[in-house]
């Protein structure tokens, strides 16, 4: 990510018409890229004015709504502008906003919290639940348990050809997915899934840019945060 953070998305694009192997370059840096200032290609000194600045030229190149000739035609396209707009609006909304940018500049500059003693703790745990329980029983771990990924990454969700909502994951296995969603869904209704997850975690379509899969919905909650919806694949 050095180029990106030593010109930033508004030196690299120096205000002029952009091919299309560019943009797709481009939003593949900004999907990737974890740092706010650096998606939206300012410094961490950058008054509002610039922020908003850098932020309308963003939506200038990388807006899928704004490169229809390209996204019409290629749904790689497509699904790589959306991946880098969906980024570019969160770095603007804290980035933007005082009280959200002071906390994300102290998230910056702290230090990481160390979790060596996480395991002991475990362990103790453990002995404390197998003791509990008996010898003759389990301690409590499923066996068909596989464990969820935490990871944020755009997601595509169709409904029977009636909807599309592009939102985001909130946690991922090869099982299934976690994800917000606008829209309420019964319990057992099924979905078509779109996004780039790993091959680590993937049961198939190893070779594809992007994963489809179709899953069943197994429940939905109401959190602060939003509605949340956990997903089984087929």
């Amino acid at each position: 990510m050095d180029t990106m953070e030593q010109d930033g998305v508004v030196s690299l694009t120096d205000n002029r018409a952009l091919t299309p192997e560019e943009i797709g370059l481009l939003a593949g840096l900004i999907t990737d890229e974890p740092d706010h200032y650096t998606v939206l290609g300012v410094n961490r000194n950058a008054s509002s004015e610039e922020i908003q600045a850098a932020y309308c030229l963003a939506v200038e190149y990388f807006h899928p709504l704004k490169s229809r000739e390209i996204t019409e035609s290629d749904s790689v396209m497509h699904w790589k502008l959306s991946s880098a707009f969906l980024r570019i609006e969160e770095a603007f909304t804290v980035l933007s906003h005082r009280s959200r940018r002071s906390v994300y500049d102290d998230t910056l500059s702290a230090r990481p919290v160390p979790h060596t003693r996480r395991p002991a703790l475990r362990a103790q745990s453990n002995e404390a639940d197998q003791r509990q329980v008996g010898a003759h029983k389990p301690v409590a771990k499923e066996m068909r348990r596989v464990e969820r990924v935490p990871l944020r990454i755009p997601l595509r969700v169709t409904f029977e050809r009636n909807w599309q909502e592009l939102t985001e994951t909130l946690d991922v296995s090869p099982l299934g997915v976690r994800f917000h969603l606008s829209r309420p869904l019964e319990p057992g209704s099924e979905v078509r899934l779109e996004m780039a997850m790993s091959k680590h975690l993937r049961t198939h379509s190893y070779d594809d840019e992007l994963y489809v899969v179709s899953a069943f919905i197994i429940y939905e909650a109401n959190r602060e945060s939003g509605r949340q919806v956990v997903a089984e694949f087929i």
